[in-house]
């Protein structure tokens, strides 16, 4: 009855973890200059081109056509390399294509945070990709980072963090994790 109880509260968390993700991300909007609204915090204007490769990228991101979104983040970051909202999706949609990319998923959550620090997003991204690579330590820096930024979206982030690393420390039986494909990876 305990197993199939931690199996419940595992597969809970884990739907309710990854199945917002994709939903986070927003297409940037501009007022037809310069100015993005949506783009993080701090940083320059893009030009029209950029966003539009990007938001293409989102709907494909919301429709889970990671092999569209991957060409479409890949475009706006030929573009310009220092987008980091671009490089965090990508990094995303590398992991959920498969856990083969995890290397490259974490060039690219690491260059969004090197852009933008405080991207509260891309760490907790890439603290999910370290619980599935089960590096439960690094995906705990990355939710106290989360937690010095102080912000309602990080705290939500840390909260949810909280339940993935402890779900996975618990070490559920292999079948739980079959509910998210890239976890039984």
């Amino acid at each position: 009855m305990r197993a199939i109880a931690t199996l419940l509260v595992f597969g809970l968390s884990v739907c309710l973890a990854f199945g917002a993700e994709a939903a986070r991300s927003k297409k940037i909007k501009t007022d037809g200059g310069k100015n993005a609204k949506g783009a993080v915090a701090g940083m320059r204007a893009y030009t029209p081109e950029q966003i539009a490769a990007y938001n293409r990228g989102v709907t494909a991101l919301d429709l889970r056509d990671y092999a569209q979104a991957r060409k479409y983040f890949e475009a706006a970051l030929a573009l310009n390399d220092e987008f980091p909202e671009a490089h965090n999706n990508l990094a995303y949609t590398l992991r959920m294509v498969s856990l083969d990319n995890a290397e490259s998923s974490l060039q690219h959550y690491g260059r969004a945070l090197e852009l933008a620090p405080r991207f509260a997003q891309a760490l907790y991204y890439r603290a999910v990709l370290f619980v599935q690579l089960d590096r439960a330590a690094d995906a705990e820096k990355d939710r106290a980072a989360l937690k010095t930024l102080d912000t309602g979206e990080s705290k939500k982030f840390a909260a949810e963090l909280a339940k993935i690393i402890k779900a996975r420390k618990a070490k559920a039986p292999q079948g739980a994790l079959s509910i998210y494909p890239a976890l039984a990876q």
